[in-house]
Formats: structure tokens, sequence, C-alpha cells
């Protein structure tokens, strides 16, 4: 496999790969969990991932998607603390 680097499962923490399907003349790659199957977002290719070393632009769009976490995108200058602790509770 190429260099891509694959975060963990944000589900359960466990190790992830790449894979794809072929059917009607597509590979479909995405990243998953090989502990509990969570799946990400399947991009369509022509070329066969496999034999491109797993290096192709469609595999690094699903290292790319799968690597994605909400927290990622979140400006924490953008929550409202007391908003949160109203609408979530607040633990002490």
């Amino acid at each position: 496999m190429s260099k891509l680097k694959l975060r963990r499962c944000p589900f359960c923490g466990g190790k992830t790969t790449i894979s794809s399907n072929y059917s009607n003349g597509w590979h479909y790659v995405r990243a998953y969990c090989v502990v509990c199957d969570s799946q990400g977002k399947s991009f369509r290719s022509k070329d066969d991932p496999e034999s491109n070393d797993w290096d192709t632009l469609e595999c690094r769009k699903a290292v790319a998607a799968w690597n994605l976490r909400a927290y990622d995108r979140i400006d924490p200058d953008d929550i409202d603390v007391a908003e949160y602790k109203k609408e979530f509770g607040h633990k002490n």
C-alpha cells in the first residue's frame, strides 16, 4: 500500500484500511475499519487502485474523507459555552 496515512476509526479506535470493489466497469474505493466495519465515503474510479499501489486520486479522496472529523472543522471561538451547557447539561 502507498504512504497514505489513515486515522484510526472514530467509533471504536480500530485500525483502518482502503478497499475497492469492482462493479459495472467501475472500481469503488473507500476506507473502512477492520474492527467494527464502519465505512467512509466511496469514490468511483476507472483505474484499478491495486495496480497503482493504492495511490490514485480516488484513494487520496477516500483517505481525506475518512480522516476528516467534525471537530477538525470547529473553531473553538465559535462555541457558545453557556448555550452548550444549557442544551447538553454540565458535568462536574
